[in-house]
């Protein structure tokens, strides 16, 4: 939402440095996470930290309603 504020009142012409997004970060993170889990790493904080990161990305709608339930699933 920063982003698109910016965008709008054109505001990120005043800044040097290219602004991340987070969403793009989460989305790092996420896949990191799940390829981990992919690699058969069953490490409990990494299981927490997965949990958490797809319910924030589905909740961002940054992953559809199938590939929730597949992780998902698979954490339980």
């Amino acid at each position: 939402m920063f982003k698109e504020i910016l965008a709008i009142t054109h505001l990120q012409y005043n800044f040097h440095d290219k602004l991340t997004d987070p969403l793009e970060t989460l989305r790092a993170e996420y896949d990191k996470l799940k390829g981990e889990m992919e690699l058969g790493n069953d490490n409990p904080s990494i299981i927490k930290q997965l949990k958490s990161l797809t319910v924030d990305m589905y909740s961002n709608r940054l992953i559809g309603d199938n590939e929730f339930k597949e992780i998902i699933t698979r954490l339980l």
